[in-house]
């Protein structure tokens, strides 16, 4: 079954550098604020950072969840709880970073706007 527990830092158990923590953080960012940007009609444009922070969390975790799951049925690679903790921690970031995008759309758009009608 391998290391259930995985790698929790930078450095492997001999001391060498890894990258898997950066990498499966980076890979979630856009898996979890795409889906967001895609559902954009669904998901209120008003909501507060806390709600898309939350929803970038769950959607992380339960696509995170599903490849470990896949991967123990099917053999293929290792399953980690590790991986689903930094799977779950680039969704979260995912999700704010899809809030913060909607929110400068938002402010361009008011602005445009307010410049339209000062002319």
């Amino acid at each position: 079954m391998g290391n259930i527990m995985g790698g929790w830092g930078l450095a492997d158990t001999n001391g060498n550098l890894t990258t898997d923590p950066i990498e499966n953080i980076i890979f979630m960012i856009p898996c979890t604020s795409l889906p967001l940007w895609a559902l954009k009609d669904k998901v209120l444009k008003k909501t507060p950072m806390t709600h898309m922070a939350w929803t970038g969390l769950k959607f992380g975790f339960l696509f995170s969840v599903t490849i470990e799951t896949l991967q123990l049925f099917l053999r293929l690679g290792t399953v980690q709880l590790s991986d689903i903790f930094y799977n779950t921690l680039g969704g979260t970031i995912g999700g704010l970073i899809y809030y913060l995008c909607t929110q400068l759309q938002r402010k361009k758009d008011e602005s445009s706007v307010d410049e339209k009608k000062g002319q």
